[in-house]
């Protein structure tokens, strides 16, 4: 039976990785994973770090996007924050200039003020790839922090976990 892989041997390396700290300016963030998205191997996210350089968060696309109508999150404050919404199922318009304003008030803010507060799932390097593919589906996660020793070594996403099942299924073919 053939080696299998552990997370180390799929995972991105910290140097290679984008992050930013918690008190960077959400405006900052947006510019890094805007650069990110046109580099090969497209990232759609960003690590949060610390002062210390210790993983806190995760801030992807969609939380930069969430971000924008924060009240949106907030099940008691969703009718009053979309009520024009509720109100006329087929609104006609929508806000003129919401979009570009919130878009601009946020970049305003700190990472940490919105970062979805949820625990951080992060994977051992020396462990087996299967326990990767087993925390991102128990915590609907694309991505995990790989530690090693408790420091941040560097982040596997679903894509490599994807790009090893390929290489799996395409080596019957070579048996």
């Amino acid at each position: 039976m053939p080696h299998e892989k552990r997370v180390r041997d799929l995972m991105i390396p910290i140097e290679e990785y984008e992050t930013v700290t918690a008190d960077s300016l959400v405006g900052d963030a947006v510019v890094l994973l805007d650069e990110a998205l046109d580099k090969p191997g497209a990232r759609r996210s960003l690590l949060v770090v610390d002062e210390n350089g210790d993983a806190v968060g995760i801030l992807t696309l969609r939380g930069l996007i969430k971000a924008i109508e924060p009240r949106f999150s907030d099940p008691e404050l969703l009718p009053h924050s979309i009520s024009w919404i509720i109100e006329d199922a087929k609104p006609r318009t929508y806000p003129e200039g919401f979009f570009t304003r919130r878009s601009r008030q946020e970049a305003e803010k700190t990472v940490r003020e919105v970062l979805e507060k949820k625990e951080l799932i992060t994977v051992e390097a020396e462990a087996p790839l299967l326990k990767a593919v087993h925390l991102m589906l128990r915590y609907n996660v694309g991505r995990l922090p790989v530690l090693e020793r408790g420091k941040l070594v560097g982040m596997i996403r679903l894509n490599e976990v994807f790009r090893e099942i390929a290489r799996v299924v395409r080596s019957l073919n070579d048996d």
